[in-house]
């Protein structure tokens, strides 16, 4: 009998023992599979984002908010899809949901500062672009795009070829910078075709010069052979540079 009680005792100690396992293993794959999904989902957001596939995004993340609608990474991302698809008055919302849930002030920051560059308040945030582009980190693209947008808004395209420039350097495998560049000049050499004797050829070969002028790179660092003309001195100074992306 002692035997028999031994044996039983340990037959239930084994059961217990998986019973236990069984129902921790279902507990971690409860909260794990999920979280495992989302990092896959703001993953291939990325991706979408990256490809300006704006809308497949959108519905990406959104259908992620409905998941976790407390979670500051995901209400930060569907902000910036909001933003560059010009809905701004939800991107206002996400963004105070996703201040209310403490998500980092510095992001916030940054899509609304974007925002404002991106319509042409250039008056409100043009002297932060410097600052925006030391250590930007993942958002280098999305802070040039952003200004890039407004200062052609302004018709200011010199300063908009010049952070061209800047992000191709620092971007070379971003095809953004180069489409925006190629579709740029395509669109000003259908305006001088369209109005040979009017004032936008005269603006069109102004803006063709001096691109030429940035894509001989006089205003590098690294290669200047010569001094840049004594009218492209304050021009090469304002020049934005994106220092480091670490």
């Amino acid at each position: 009998m002692p035997h028999t009680a031994h044996h039983d005792l340990r037959t239930w100690s084994i059961r217990l023992s998986v019973a236990v396992s069984f129902v921790a293993m279902t507990i971690v794959g409860v909260w794990a599979v999920p979280q495992v999904a989302k990092s896959w989902k703001i993953g291939r957001s990325a991706k979408l984002l990256k490809d300006h596939r704006h809308e497949d995004a959108k519905e990406l993340l959104q259908s992620l908010r409905l998941a976790f609608p407390q979670d500051p990474e995901v209400l930060l991302r569907l902000a910036r899809v909001y933003r560059r698809l010009g809905e701004f008055e939800r991107m206002s919302t996400i963004l105070r949901e996703a201040a209310k849930y403490h998500a980092p002030s510095r992001a916030i920051e940054l899509e609304s500062t974007l925002a404002k560059a991106q319509v042409g308040h250039l008056s409100e945030v043009g002297r932060r672009l410097t600052e925006l582009l030391v250590n930007p980190g993942d958002d280098g693209p999305d802070i040039c795009e952003a200004y890039v947008n407004g200062y052609f808004l302004l018709n200011n395209v010199d300063f908009a070829f010049r952070i061209i420039e800047a992000w191709k350097a620092d971007y070379p495998l971003d095809p953004q910078p180069f489409f925006l560049r190629e579709s740029s000049l395509s669109n000003w050499e259908s305006l001088r075709n369209l109005f040979p004797n009017s004032s936008a050829r005269s603006n069109w070969h102004r803006i063709a010069t001096t691109f030429e002028f940035v894509s001989q790179s006089s205003c590098s660092t690294s290669k200047k052979s010569s001094r840049p003309p004594p009218s492209h001195a304050s021009y090469c100074e304002q020049t934005p540079r994106i220092q480091s992306r670490r």
